[in-house]
């Protein structure tokens, strides 16, 4: 508690951002429950944080920087708040953060087609695999629905990926049952088992 309460003062003389001071403030809280005056103190910090957070997300916003955005949509979020967050400011920090994630999960998708087009043309399955990897795993966390330009570009890798791997899948299963014949060949089995394998 005498640490937190030092860095307290030290953030206050530093005028350091209001979400550091309302971590540290809400800590000495915890561990000092007898004093009601944190509340009132917390709650003061928290409505000047919501105004400097609304400041912030339209900056953001300009810059077009999701992470930013993500990182204040997690601190809306978080369930540390005394006082409520502003539900236009909830629903405003998603559709911003969807939005913002949706365009550069697609700038990335954009970025990484040519690779892909590359391994595709060199018939380069490995790389069009771990390329393929990295497309799907943008898609998912950018929860995006891929503009139709860029499906069409990609669709038919797709399905030459998905050729391969069941190419392979074949292979391997061919090799394990020439494996088995071979077992049943070097232990002598009878005719019938051979007949099987």
């Amino acid at each position: 508690l005498a640490t937190l309460m030092a860095n307290h003062r030290v953030m206050a003389l530093a005028r350091a951002p209001l979400s550091e001071r309302l971590t540290v403030m809400r800590r000495i809280a915890e561990l000092d429950p007898a004093s009601t005056y944190w509340d009132d103190d917390i709650r003061r910090f928290e409505e000047g944080r919501l105004v400097e957070m609304g400041q912030q997300l339209n900056k953001a916003i300009k810059a077009q920087d999701a992470a930013s955005v993500t990182r204040l949509r997690e601190e809306a979020d978080a369930a540390t708040w005394r006082i409520a967050v502003p539900q236009d400011l909830r629903r405003l920090l998603k559709e911003s953060a969807d939005r913002l994630t949706a365009v550069k999960a697609t700038t990335d998708l954009r970025a990484l087609l040519p690779k892909l087009n590359d391994a595709y043309g060199a018939m380069a399955y490995e790389d069009c695999k771990r390329l393929l990897g990295q497309w799907l795993a943008t898609v998912a966390s950018g929860k995006l629905n891929v503009p139709p330009d860029l499906q069409e570009q990609v669709e038919p890798i797709i399905g030459w990926v998905q050729e391969q791997d069941q190419r392979r899948k074949q292979q391997a299963e061919f090799e394990q049952a020439c494996d088995g014949l071979q077992q049943a060949l070097d232990r002598d089995q009878p005719t019938p088992m051979l007949e099987r394998a």
